[in-house]
């Protein structure tokens, strides 16, 4: 592929124009990191059941995962502008409403910002797709989104909720989505568009591979959604847990400034099959050990591991199909594997069962590993090789 073509980050992007794309994906994808702490309060509060957890971050993380997806399929990669802008301002009535509403209303509501945040999240991923090292510019992303996460976590779980109530965290996502208005208006008007052969559908390992990402993430977001309820189940003070989260984001920052470094070093197929085997120990330790430290380490390696391993996932995806049209639905598999998460967690869980989460999340972790064998398997049956594009 001709290398000018394809819009390079450094290069046709001003630099300003790379802040903002990556500040909006931001306020888009911290958002599952903060669920436990958002829809917790809400659960805590007596404003959503315990399986309404699952629902509203299946309902979110779905959202954002179709409008992802169908935005790579059927929209050309212009008028991002007035994108960008409408789904800030729809994305802000939508954590308004949340703040003030109850059950059902509660899921509908998560699902509509989720889809605002799926069209910012489009945005990002046809950087990164277009872009020289997408690995390293990933995890310079995952990075500062654990950092922003890191500082929501605390303002919200340390002064917002106890100051104002359980609604109030949504209301600081609501006045997140106004301060960036400004970005919406800076992002390109338009990329480049991509060669026509890397559209259509991928190959069957590409698929396969596709599949592996997802169950990935749905074992991150399994646990993660029910981590509070599982704490509590297992004994664990509010204190431990609230210190346990905000060391877990603070260990997201280590994962992702780690990737950045390492991202083009390693090999993206081991990486992410240890990182699958590491985060089954980690929840195993919460579900089956004892004691603060247990917990507090348990979900500090689960959480690097969490923002380590993504950034491998388009060099993996590339690897599986240089051909890049596996690679421009990872934001699709990622989505909507955090989506179908805590939805089957959802569906496992029980007054006296709350645990069932954690189970259903090392499920989902295995099936990623196998799913990373399955697709090596079916790439050496492949009929053809393609040549992987220029800088990546």
């Amino acid at each position: 592929m001709d290398v000018n073509s394809r819009v390079e980050a450094g290069d046709s992007l001003r630099t300003i124009q790379i802040i903002c794309i990556i500040a909006l994906g931001v306020a888009a994808g911290c958002i599952p990191t903060l669920q436990p702490i958002l829809l917790g309060g809400l659960q805590a509060a007596g404003r959503i059941s315990a399986a309404q957890i699952g629902q509203s971050a299946m309902a979110e993380a779905m959202g954002m995962g179709l409008a992802t997806t169908f935005a790579a399929i059927l929209l050309k990669p212009a008028g991002m502008k007035r994108i960008a802008t409408l789904a800030l301002i729809i994305s802000c009535l939508a954590n308004l409403g949340t703040a003030f509403v109850d059950h059902a209303l509660v899921i509908v509501l998560r699902g509509l910002s989720g889809a605002c945040s799926g069209m910012l999240l489009w945005i990002l991923v046809g950087m990164f797709a277009r872009a020289q090292a997408p690995g390293r510019l990933f995890a310079i992303y995952v990075t500062v989104q654990a950092l922003v996460a890191l500082l929501l976590t605390a303002l919200i779980s340390r002064l917002v909720l106890p100051a104002m109530g359980p609604g109030a965290g949504y209301l600081t996502l609501a006045l997140l989505n106004i301060a960036l208005l400004p970005a919406a208006f800076l992002v390109p008007a338009a990329y480049r568009m991509i060669d026509a052969a890397t559209r259509g559908m991928p190959p069957l390992h590409g698929i396969i591979a596709l599949l592996s990402v997802a169950t990935f993430l749905s074992g991150i977001m399994a646990f993660w959604v029910y981590v509070l309820p599982i704490g509590r189940a297992r004994g664990f003070s509010t204190d431990a847990l609230n210190d346990g989260l905000l060391l877990a984001v603070l260990f997201q920052i280590a994962g992702g400034l780690t990737a950045a470094f390492s991202a083009s070093r390693l090999p993206p197929r081991l990486v992410c099959a240890t990182g699958a085997l590491v985060a089954i120990c980690c929840i195993l330790g919460v579900l089956t050990l004892e004691g603060d430290l247990i917990l507090w380490v348990s979900l500090a390696v689960f959480a690097f591991f969490w923002m380590f391993i993504p950034p491998f996932q388009m060099p993996l995806l590339i690897g599986f199909d240089p051909s890049l049209r596996t690679a421009m639905l990872i934001g699709s598999a990622q989505l909507l594997g955090s989506a179908v998460g805590p939805l089957l967690a959802s569906l496992v869980i029980g007054n006296d069962r709350i645990l069932a989460a954690g189970w259903a999340a090392i499920g989902c972790m295995l099936l990623s590993v196998l799913g990373l064998i399955g697709a090596g398997a079916a790439q050496k049956m492949a009929p053809g090789k393609i040549t992987a594009p220029l800088g990546i």
